[in-house]
């Protein structure tokens, strides 16, 4: 019974509205929570990725390799908040930092349309089984 609590509101939704409906909903909730989350980090992954490509390029630097772009010359690894700021500067403000977020949101909200609708609608089966079905006996 617990799960049942546990998803009522989704069973009030079931009860009211057509499985397309509620299938619609679900994928539309899904897609733009994906798409708005994921848009939202783009300057942290933007940043996350620029701090690795430095790393390697620091370390083919140190190797002897000749194509490194000035990035031997840093003395220690900047920091998140460096690497953000040098991004800003660097390259045209703060929408730099968003570069590429239009298409991050863009696949985000597909996927997590399909993604959230078809886990959603899969598992309640799941769910209505495990909470109608008699408990299984322990095994001695």
């Amino acid at each position: 019974m617990t799960i049942l609590k546990q998803f009522w509101p989704l069973f009030e939704l079931l009860k009211g509205e057509s499985n397309t409906a509620l299938v619609g909903k679900l994928a539309l909730s899904g897609a733009l929570c994906a798409s708005v989350a994921h848009y939202a980090l783009t300057p942290l992954e933007l940043t996350k990725t620029r701090m690795q490509l430095l790393a390697q390029k620091k370390a083919a630097a140190s190797n002897g390799a000749t194509r490194t772009e000035g990035v031997a010359s840093l003395s220690s690894s900047p920091s998140p908040i460096e690497t953000m700021l040098a991004i800003v500067k660097e390259e045209g403000g703060v929408g730099a930092l968003f570069r590429g977020a239009d298409v991050v949101a863009i696949g985000h909200f597909v996927a997590g349309g399909v993604g959230f609708s078809t886990t959603e609608v899969t598992s309640l089966p799941i769910f209505i089984y495990r909470s109608t079905s008699p408990p299984s006996s322990p095994s001695p």
